[in-house]
């Protein structure tokens, strides 16, 4: 985690400057230099020349440098440039358990998110998301003053978690991404970036992203986690692993998630993953058997979102289609 820095030094952190920004100043500064020195020779006025270079070092320094000075002193007259940063930050840090507490309060907690319940709707929930609104505008204010890592990371996850919660998949993958790259971060946390990823849907890239966090996930898991959030995880990742065609790794999550499971909608979710699994590798007999269980469960629409791809194997079968309730291979399904 970041060691936070003296709050003088970070009242006193250079501004740094854009690169198009530089070449401008660079500009400005040759052209004040060149017509300074030239102003020395063919002026009267000793003011005009003298400030004119002085303003032309200055602007070579900030393009030089890439950043403006805390400090200009030019005989008695001083300037400076500083950044108030330090009670942004302070103000960001203060408010962090305040918005977690509120997003607890209203069914926005890491636990109520994984476990796939929806918040409901209520003065707190919409309490949380003004403050959460406040706190992001506050965290874009610091990172255009003084960069991402002057960001207490704490407001970073409450922001993501919002967002997740409201199933704002690319605005949570990107404050959770954030605030992981900060800290040594729990598997919770890596479990809903992962499901952020997941959710994006944005082809290999993000479904490789989404892997990497699961990944992180399992390795922080604890000695005794939950064992239906456990089980979520395992399938997630079987899941992705499908979508990604790594087949057999995703058929041992799923085995391991279906183990596991002791809620109703782990047990669908590991069974539709198995069952999409072995229509994928050509099993057709053990595909059918887990068609055959999702059809005793009532999680039947599952596999008909997915007759072009996970069960194309299987979509003129007949015993398949007799199962999912599709009757002939010439009848369709919409």
């Amino acid at each position: 985690m970041p060691r936070p820095q003296d709050r003088d030094d970070l009242r006193r952190q250079a501004i740094p400057v854009q690169t198009w920004a530089r070449w401008v100043a660079g500009i400005f500064g040759t052209a004040g230099v060149s017509s300074g020195g030239v102003a020395v020779f063919v002026a009267h006025v000793e003011a005009g020349p003298v400030a004119l270079i002085a303003a032309g070092v200055l602007f070579m320094f900030i393009a030089i440098s890439g950043v403006l000075p805390t400090r200009l002193k030019i005989g008695d007259n001083e300037a400076e440039w500083q950044q108030e940063i330090a009670e942004t930050a302070a103000s960001i840090q203060r408010q962090v358990p305040e918005v977690g507490a509120l997003l607890d309060s209203g069914g926005a907690s890491s636990e109520a998110i994984l476990s796939g319940k929806t918040p409901e709707q209520g003065p707190i929930l919409v309490q949380a998301g003004l403050r959460v609104g406040s706190l992001a505008e506050e965290v874009r204010s610091l990172e255009a003053k003084a960069g991402p890592d002057a960001v207490p990371p704490g407001a970073l996850l409450e922001i993501g978690k919002w967002y997740l919660a409201q199933q704002d998949w690319a605005t949570a993958s990107r404050y959770l991404d954030a605030y992981v790259q900060r800290v040594d971060a729990t598997w919770d946390t890596y479990f809903m970036l992962g499901v952020a990823y997941t959710n994006r849907r944005d082809g290999e890239r993000t479904d490789r992203a989404a892997l990497r966090a699961y990944d992180e996930a399992m390795m922080r898991l604890p000695d005794d986690p939950p064992p239906n959030l456990t089980a979520r995880l395992y399938s997630y990742r079987a899941a992705i692993k499908k979508r990604l065609r790594r087949l057999r790794e995703a058929k041992a999550d799923a085995e391991i998630a279906l183990q596991l499971a002791e809620g109703g909608y782990e047990q669908v979710d590991a069974t539709y993953n198995l069952a999409g699994i072995e229509a994928m590798l050509g099993n057709r007999d053990a595909a059918l058997r887990y068609v055959a269980d999702l059809s005793r469960l009532g999680a039947v629409p599952l596999v008909l979102g997915h007759l072009d791809d996970y069960f194309a194997s299987l979509r003129d079968d007949p015993e398949f289609r007799s199962l999912i309730g599709l009757g002939s291979a010439r009848q369709t399904y919409n």
